[in-house]
C-alpha cells in the first residue's frame, strides 16, 4: 500500500555521535521538554532517543539543527523496540491546558487517599496517564539548542518525531524536574544512571 511516509526512521547526530551508535548502540539521554497551553505550562526532562519519520529529501532542513550525520532503521525494527510517534498538541487549543490541569488534579486527589490498596492501584493508573507527558510535544514553539540562537515559532511537527522512551519500570527517574537538570554536570550524572538502548 502506498504511503506518504517512508519505511525508515532516521536519527540525526554529530560525527562522534554516529560512531558511538555504530560502536555501542543508541545512547538514551535526558531531553528537556516544555509543554505550553493557553492557561497551563509544564516543564520536565525525559530520557529518550529521538527519530524522525522523514524522507531522505526532507532531512537536509533538519541537519543544521540536530547534526549532519544520521542512521536510518526500518519500521519493523522500530516496532520491535516499542517506538511511538509524538503526540503534537496546539498551545491554543483548550485540550492542552485541560490535560495539564487534569494531571495536576489527579495528583492532588492521590494525596487524599488513605486506603493503601486503593492508593496503590490509583497510583499505578496515575503513572500510566502521567506517562503520556513523555510522548507529548507542542506543535509549534521556540526551539532552544545549547550554544545556538533560539528559533522562534519553530514547527516541531515538521520533524514527525518518534521516540524510544525506556519503560517506567526500567529507570529510576522516568521524569526529572527542569531545576534538577539545569547544568551539564546534572545532565551527565542523570545520563550515567540510565542504560543504553537495548
Amino acid at each position: 500500500m502506498s504511503s506518504l511516509y517512508p519505511e525508515f526512521y532516521f536519527t540525526l547526530t554529530s560525527h562522534d555521535g554516529l560512531f558511538g551508535i555504530l560502536k555501542h548502540t543508541f545512547t538514551v539521554s535526558y531531553a528537556r521538554e516544555t509543554i505550553n497551553g493557553t492557561k497551563k505550562s509544564t516543564g520536565f526532562a525525559v530520557p529518550m532517543v529521538s527519530f524522525c519519520d522523514l524522507k531522505l529529501s526532507e532531512l537536509k532542513a533538519h541537519m543544521n539543527k540536530y547534526g549532519k550525520y544520521g542512521i536510518g532503521l526500518s519500521k519493523k525494527w522500530a516496532n520491535s523496540k516499542g517506538l511511538n510517534p509524538v503526540f503534537y498538541v496546539n498551545k491554543h487549543c483548550p485540550f492542552t491546558s485541560n490535560f495539564l490541569s487534569a494531571v495536576e488534579r489527579l495528583h492532588t486527589l492521590l494525596e487524599s487517599i488513605d486506603d493503601g490498596e486503593i492508593l496503590q492501584t490509583a497510583s499505578e493508573a496515575y503513572m500510566d496517564i502521567f506517562n503520556t507527558y513523555r510522548y507529548i510535544k507542542n506543535y509549534q514553539g521556540d526551539l532552544k539548542r545549547k550554544g545556538r540562537k533560539t528559533i522562534e515559532n519553530y514547527r516541531f511537527a515538521d520533524e514527525r518525531e518518534w521516540r524510544y522512551v525506556p519503560p517506567l519500570n526500567k529507570t529510576d527517574y522516568p521524569f526529572v524536574p527542569l531545576e534538577k537538570i539545569e547544568t551539564d554536570e546534572q545532565k551527565k550524572a542523570l545520563n550515567n544512571n540510565i542504560s543504553r538502548f537495548t
